[in-house]
This record gives structure tokens, C-alpha cells and sequence, in this order.
């Protein structure tokens, strides 16, 4: 067997062992789904020219590949697939497993094929009209739903991947193409994903710095090292020069050299106030400086909390693409419940950040509804603990203690990607 081959017959054993998955693996699939068609429909999605690579055989499988040809939704979802592997298999199982759905059982299904076959030799146009209905229906609803599967795919891809030279290559992802596949057909998913697509983030132009004198030139400041003196004081008369250098008032050039960068540390309330919208824009927010954290090659943590601490997810600063998508699929399996402790939730994150012992200062993004009864006295004291910065963000309410001790604090109602963009910009 050929090499061309033998990649053919993987390509189509893992679309239908993809799309069995998506239906349940209980399910007995009809008999017309066979690695052939799995790996044609791989390859329409794949190949710029929409034709399968081997010709189709059986009623079954010539009617489904000729109606997912001819079907102008195979356009709209082919931006997404074409000569990407990984969204190209995604998009095939997922429309697969809906040509199932939609056709029936395997019995039914055969059924309809022969009654379709039997009109058309015996003339019988109404069974014949009708039979190329469903199929057609059935293939146009399996395309709608690839194209959104192939871009929510193609996004946490981009997520995972973000800033990491050579870390987008679909090699990278063929060991997380199950998590890919089950995040990209979750409704929820999409939701954040879609808030996400209209955020922009760059690197910031502006970093913590520190003063050094052999440093970048950075502006003009008093003072009197005489190495960085300005060259106007050089003009001076002796005497004048000698008594700004003995009163410490000589121009100088200032200079810096950037700073190590903290943590991106994010607090998600879950309590049973922040359900629905609340917790797809808090999501969106926690992705957001995910790739944040990427472009500035920062550390980053999430943490969700009620009434008590749930665990802690990280990202390093270079981090390999399903190490991210571990974080997303973290991010998209907890769901709200219980009651509210903040203060309980900013001390553990002070105590990562303070036992992380990383240069820079931190910033520990705090995402509330605000439900809660806090002390000024006690979130200050943990605050200063280290070089942190508490950036509270309050949905649909406001809470003045938190306000007092943040070092911004922002009042949220519209919950949409203009807010999320004003959330990360600290």
C-alpha cells in the first residue's frame, strides 16, 4: 500500500472515529459510513478545490458528496478548513456526525436510499423529490454546523498558539484535537469566543522600568551625576556649573531599562449570581489576558472562587499549545454555584504571587458581581503583603471597600468586547 495511500485511510478512520465520539460511542453507525467518505469529506473541506480524493461509491455516499459539493455553504465554511488540518478534521466529524443525526438509523436510512432508487427507475417522482430533500437538508444544516465548529477550532487555535514562533504548526495540535473538537462544539464556547474575536491585544509600548544609568535615554531630570549631565550645562560659566553639581540641580538626561514583568493573575467569581451573560463575559475577560499574558511573555494564572478556592490553572510564559488548551477547557467547564468570599480569594492569589517571588509587579485582576461584605483594613494589609496591583472589575453592581483599596476599579453594564478591551488596558 502507498504512503498517499495509507494517509488517505488514517484521515478517514479518524474523522469517523471523531464523529462516533460526537454521537456517542454506544451509537451503531449505518453501514454507509465508511473511512472513504470520512477522508473525501476531509478533503473537500482541506483541498482549495472542492473533490474528493478517491471516487465515491455506493447511492449513500455519491448523493452526500454530491449535495456537500454542490452546497453553497461549503464556501462559507472552507475559509476556516482550507489547508488546515486540524480545523479540516474538525469540521468533517462534526458534519458527519450531523449527516447522521439528520438521516436517521442506519435501517431508515437505507430505506429512504432505496425507495430513492426504485422511483427513479419505476418514474415515481414524489418519492424521488422527497428523498432528495432530506439528504439536501441534512447536508446544508451538517455544513452550517462544520463552519461554526471549523471557526470556533480555528480561534482556540490561534489562542493557543498566540506569539509562540513555529508553535502554530498543526503538528502541534494533533495530540489535542479531541479537546479542540469538544470545546469547538460547545454553544457556551462560542459565545466567549465570539466576544473574544473583536479583541485586539499588541504589545504595550510601555513596560515597568527601572532607573539605571547606563540605560535607555528616556527624558531630562535633575540631579547631579555628571556622566549623564546635559550638554547645555557644559555652556555654564565654572562657577554656576560647580553650584548646581554641589546642589544636586544639573540637568540630566534620564535613563531606564525596562522591568521584569509580573504576574497576570485573574479571580473569577462563580457564585450563583454570576450565571448566563456574567459568566461568558468574565470567560471572554480571563481569554483575553491569556493572550495578553502571551504577547508580553508573562506569567499567567486564573482562579475561580465562591465561598471557598478552587484550584489554580497556569501558563508559562512560553507555553506549548496544549498546555493553553488545557486552560481554555478549564475556563469552560466550571459553572456557577455557591455563595461569595472575595477577601478569602484575593489572599490566595497574594499568596501565589508573593511565593512565585517574581520580579516586576503583579496584577491581580478581580472579576465580581461585588455580593459581598469585605474589610478595608484586611484586603490592604494582604495587598501590601507584595508588588501587587488589585484591579477590581464589578459586573451589573458596585461594591466601595473594593473600590478603596484597587488600584483601578471598573464598573461594568454592557458586558461587550468595547468593555473587555477597557478591562485589559491597565
Amino acid at each position: 500500500m502507498s504512503i498517499e495511500k495509507e494517509v488517505f485511510n488514517y484521515r478517514g478512520e479518524r474523522v469517523v472515529a471523531l464523529a462516533l465520539k460526537l454521537l456517542g460511542e454506544k451509537r451503531k453507525l449505518p453501514g454507509w459510513i465508511t473511512p472513504r467518505l470520512g477522508a473525501n469529506i476531509f478533503y473537500i473541506l482541506y483541498l482549495p478545490y472542492p473533490e474528493p480524493r478517491e471516487e465515491p461509491v455506493g447511492l449513500e455516499e455519491k448523493t452526500i458528496i454530491n449535495n456537500m459539493i454542490n452546497n453553497p455553504m461549503l464556501w462559507k465554511t472552507k475559509p476556516y478548513t482550507v489547508a488546515d488540518r486540524i480545523t479540516s478534521t474538525v469540521a468533517s466529524s462534526v458534519f458527519l456526525s450531523e449527516i447522521v443525526r439528520m438521516l436517521g438509523s442506519a435501517s431508515n436510512q437505507q430505506s429512504t436510499m432505496r425507495n430513492n432508487s426504485e422511483g427513479r427507475e419505476e418514474g415515481g417522482k414524489g418519492q424521488n423529490k422527497l428523498s432528495d430533500s432530506i439528504v439536501e437538508r441534512a447536508v446544508s444544516s451538517a455544513l452550517s454546523r462544520a463552519s461554526q465548529a471549523s471557526r470556533s477550532a480555528k480561534d482556540i487555535i490561534r489562542l493557543a498558539s498566540y506569539a509562540q514562533a513555529g508553535s502554530g504548526s498543526s503538528i502541534s495540535f494533533e495530540g489535542s484535537i479531541e479537546a479542540i473538537l469538544e470545546l469547538s462544539t460547545r454553544t457556551d464556547v462560542s459565545r466567549v469566543l465570539e466576544l473574544l474575536s473583536a479583541v485586539r491585544v499588541s504589545r504595550r509600548t510601555t513596560r515597568n522600568t527601572v532607573k539605571f544609568s547606563r540605560g535607555w535615554l528616556s527624558g531630562l531630570e535633575i540631579g547631579n551625576d555628571i556622566e549623564r549631565v546635559h550638554y547645555s550645562r557644559l555652556a555654564l560659566p565654572d562657577e554656576l556649573f560647580l553650584a548646581e553639581l554641589a546642589n544636586s540641580q544639573l540637568l540630566i538626561y534620564q535613563k531606564e531599562l525596562y522591568g521584569d514583568a509580573g504576574h497576570i493573575y485573574v479571580l473569577i467569581d462563580k457564585s450563583g449570581s454570576m450565571t448566563g451573560r456574567k459568566m461568558d463575559w468574565a470567560r471572554a475577560v480571563a481569554l483575553a489576558l491569556l493572550r495578553r499574558s502571551r504577547v508580553e511573555s508573562r506569567r499567567f494564572s486564573a482562579r475561580f472562587f465562591d465561598s471557598i478556592t478552587y484550584r489554580r490553572v497556569d501558563a508559562r510564559p512560553v507555553s506549548k499549545p496544549h498546555e493553553i488548551i488545557s486552560i481554555i477547557k478549564y475556563l469552560a467547564s466550571v459553572r456557577p454555584g455557591g455563595g461569595t468570599d472575595i477577601t478569602r480569594s484575593v489572599a490566595a492569589a497574594v499568596e501565589d504571587v508573593c511565593s512565585d517571588n517574581l520580579h516586576g509587579v503583579s496584577d491581580i485582576v478581580l472579576i465580581t458581581d461585588g455580593e459581598d461584605k469585605l474589610s478595608t483594613h484586611i484586603l490592604e494589609g494582604l495587598i501590601g503583603k507584595c508588588r501587587v496591583k488589585l484591579h477590581t472589575v464589578l459586573i451589573e453592581g458596585d461594591n466601595p471597600t473594593l473600590k478603596s483599596v484597587s488600584s483601578s476599579y471598573m464598573r461594568v453594564d454592557k458586558l461587550d468586547s468595547k468593555e473587555i478591551l477597557r478591562v485589559i488596558d491597565f
